[in-house]
């Protein structure tokens, strides 16, 4: 009888350990590390990005460039402000990846909402003054936008690029009055495009995908207004493999180099 169960009491003991190595196996890789193993091999499956409008551009050759390299895998983003896009996220939106601006990832890491250890930071983002090309009213710097007669547009304060501007003008001691407060920076290129207005302030990458009929002049290196960008797994995610070898592609070599052509500067 002792043998009998001594023999029982070994046989739980070590299915619970093969219980418990499964869970523990589980939880290791629910939520990959990029760079780990398990994120390594080639992603399958549809993924699915919640990101700002404002990466739209480089994202949208990220995702096709990411399934060429992964057969098998779909990548497909919703684009939004990235207030609006952490308040979905919050509501129970789902999603496997999350990239917008610092502040809103933040929040959504704090909040437990994206898994802390997945979040990279990817590229950075200058604001700049748009100009037609040439540049014909020589504008060299934010005060010239006060100048009497010069007409600018700005970015709405309720978007990233608008919340900038406010900061940078301040910054500089320059009081602008705009023509108009856009709800959009395609506005505030089109507005420059076709001569509605002098000047804007937008970022790098704006002016970038503004095409060839604009250009930027950069703020003074005493006033560098820059945003950083990161990217993160969110906890619901239904393909957290996928997501994390989206994040690794990326960061690597041949992501950089889209968002380097989309206007993006590295993140380091």
């Amino acid at each position: 009888m002792k043998l009998a169960r001594a023999v029982a009491v070994t046989l739980c003991l070590v299915q619970f350990g093969v219980l418990l190595g499964a869970c523990s196996a589980s939880r290791k890789t629910a939520h990959p590390t990029p760079g780990s193993s398990a994120s390594a091999a080639p992603a399958a499956g549809t993924l699915v990005i919640l990101a700002s409008t404002q990466l739209k551009p480089a994202f949208d050759q990220l995702e096709t460039q990411f399934a060429a390299a992964n057969p098998g895998s779909t990548a497909t983003a919703t684009y939004q402000g990235s207030q609006a896009l952490a308040t979905a996220v919050q509501a129970g939106a789902q999603g496997d990846l999350f990239a917008t601006d610092a502040d809103p990832i933040a929040a959504l890491s704090a909040a437990g909402a994206v898994v802390t250890t997945t979040v990279q930071t990817f590229a950075r983002n200058e604001l700049e003054i748009v100009v037609p090309v040439g540049n014909p009213k020589g504008i060299q710097g934010l005060q010239d936008l006060a100048n009497p007669g010069m007409t600018v547009v700005l970015p709405d304060p309720s978007l990233l690029a608008g919340k900038d501007a406010v900061k940078a003008l301040a910054l500089a001691g320059v009081r602008v009055t705009p023509k108009a407060s856009v709800s959009t920076v395609a506005q505030l290129i089109t507005s420059v495009l076709s001569g509605n207005a002098d000047a804007g302030i937008a970022f790098h990458s704006d002016v970038v995908s503004g095409g060839s009929g604009v250009t930027g002049v950069a703020l003074p290196a005493g006033n560098p207004v820059e945003e950083t960008y990161r990217i993160g797994v969110l906890r619901n995610a239904a393909n957290p493999a996928a997501a994390s070898a989206f994040v690794q592609f990326v960061r690597s070599e041949r992501g950089r180099a889209i968002l380097a052509a989309a206007g993006f500067l590295p993140a380091d």
